[in-house]
């Protein structure tokens, strides 16, 4: 059997971007992340070098790819078959993202330290 995963560019960028990165083996590091969550041990995966990453403005809006699922692969298959209709492309998506480390924003969100303009006046916080 086959499972169909449908990345969006509004909002699986992150995704997208690692599908297109030339050296990195995206549709199984997904097959094992999953493995790995099935059997309560999350996959650690590293973020690869995207040096040659595609450009942002060129990639397509929507791309669809298929995790082949063979007889060994009966767990995974029976998870899919598990998780709602509807809600598997999301559900699997997630899984693939939380197996990478979090990224901490690089800039300060205190709402203390910012001065919002709204709508064209300037308020006191």
């Amino acid at each position: 059997m086959r499972v169909t995963i449908r990345l969006y560019k509004r909002h699986d960028l992150d995704l997208l971007a690692l599908y297109f990165v030339d050296d990195y083996k995206f549709k199984e590091e997904f097959k094992k992340a999953i493995r790995g969550y099935i059997h309560g041990k999350p996959m650690k995966n590293r973020i690869p070098h995207m040096e040659n990453m595609k450009n942002v403005y060129s990639m397509p809006s929507k791309v669809s790819f298929h995790i082949q699922l063979k007889d060994d692969d009966k767990d995974i298959l029976d998870f899919i078959r598990s998780i709602t209709r509807g809600r598997r492309n999301n559900m699997l998506k997630n899984i693939f993202r939380n197996s990478f480390p979090v990224i901490e924003a690089p800039y300060n969100c205190d709402s203390e330290q910012n001065n919002w303009n709204l709508g064209g006046r300037k308020h006191d916080i």
